[in-house]
């Protein structure tokens, strides 16, 4: 039994012009620990493909099992990470991270202690007490994924979550999402429309045709760890990427 469990999902939406079939008979699996990406043409079902792990949406057939269990709707052990970042303006950086942590009851001490121990793996030691609207759209990504870590769940699915920041700060968030997922051994499940991106962090990449998405193929990433530095190697296999999504 794999972790993660995904059998053959269709899912649909109506709209004004009838129904729009979205994902078709979408089936792949995730070990525990194992960095996926989700890579494919845009408006092709990704992020429904997300919200669907994560219980916010239910397929029309098909099942999702984590762990052998079916999701049906939220859970706390499944954490969705926007594209934009969400974060409660009226509260701190101190306040959004623990917030979680205050829904679960968890304890001032314990609190204060795994806040503490969060805000110093996303370096962001020193703007404890500042507000969103005073952060960089990078520091902000930083709270958002430390808000995430916070309550520790099983899954962590992350829907383009780098995409709207410079390319210098993308890679910086990259290098220490990596350095979290290894520290921490969470699973990952991370939408992004850059090959790069998908071939710098991904064990393997999961790979959407155009709408109604089905999976094209799931490709091994066969560059070894760390890759930042194999710049040759990762645009070789961006080329092969490019190919397989355009067939």
């Amino acid at each position: 039994m794999s972790f993660l469990e995904v059998i053959e999902i269709y899912k649909r939406f109506s709209n004004q012009n009838g129904r729009l079939e979205v994902l078709k008979d979408v089936s792949f699996e995730v070990e525990k620990g194992e960095f996926l990406a989700i890579l494919g043409p845009s408006g092709c079902g990704k992020s429904t493909l997300l919200s669907l792990i994560a219980g916010f949406e239910k397929p029309e057939s098909g099942r999702i099992l984590l762990e052998g269990r079916p999701v049906n709707g939220w859970g706390r052990e499944r954490v969705l990470i926007f594209q934009e970042p969400l974060l409660f303006p009226w509260l701190t950086v101190r306040g959004n991270i623990e917030f979680g942590l205050k829904v679960l009851g968890v304890k001032k001490e314990e609190r204060r202690r795994r806040v503490k121990e969060l805000i110093e793996k996303v370096k962001l030691e020193g703007f404890e007490d500042r507000y969103p609207h005073e952060l960089s759209g990078g520091m902000k990504q930083r709270v958002a994924l430390a808000r995430a870590l916070a309550v520790d769940p099983l899954l962590l699915l992350m829907d383009e979550p780098f995409a709207s920041v410079d390319a210098i700060t993308r890679f910086h968030l990259q290098q220490e999402l990596l350095r979290i997922w290894k520290d921490y051994q969470k699973t990952i499940l991370f939408v992004t429309h850059s090959l790069k991106e998908a071939l710098l962090l991904a064990d393997r990449i999961v790979i959407l045709s155009k709408r109604p998405a089905q999976i094209k193929t799931i490709f091994q990433v066969p560059i070894p760890r760390p890759r930042e530095n194999k710049l040759q190697e990762l645009a070789l296999w961006e080329l092969e990427l490019l190919k397989q999504l355009e067939s």
